[in-house]
């Protein structure tokens, strides 16, 4: 499935970015159940494996290959579900744009600190003992 949907968007882009050399297209698909078509599974973990060097190159460090492929791993997730994130975020609002700004709550002041007027109220010991 998730090859048909890649296969049919390079079939409608293919002449568009055929004529514009500057720009490279690789088709985004995913599932509905979280599946990342293979390509673009390639891509997250290519910037993961820049961004684990990088990592380790402002640390100034040289992993060893244990810790490399944890920092990798950690990327590797995080940009995957922020990925998955994002689509399922335009579906959302592909499929109910107005009722999904609708919902979003507007974001409110943080409550009020509470003062502690009292001894008791700090949770500190009083010189007599009582708590």
């Amino acid at each position: 499935m998730l090859e048909n949907a890649a296969a049919n968007k390079i079939r409608n882009y293919r002449d568009t970015y055929h004529h514009n050399w500057h720009v490279a297209f690789l088709p985004a698909c995913m599932s509905t159940s979280g599946r990342i078509h293979g390509e673009l599974l390639g891509l997250i973990f290519f910037l993961s494996n820049k961004q684990a060097d990088d990592y380790f190159a402002v640390l100034g460090y040289q992993p060893h290959k244990h810790e490399f492929c944890h920092r990798r791993g950690v990327f590797f997730q995080q940009t995957r579900g922020t990925t998955g994130m994002a689509c399922a975020q335009a579906v959302a609002l592909r499929g109910a744009p107005t009722a999904a700004r609708r919902h979003v709550a507007a974001p409110r002041d943080p409550p009020p600190l509470h003062m502690a007027y009292h001894e008791h109220d700090r949770n500190v010991r009083h010189i007599n003992g009582f708590a």
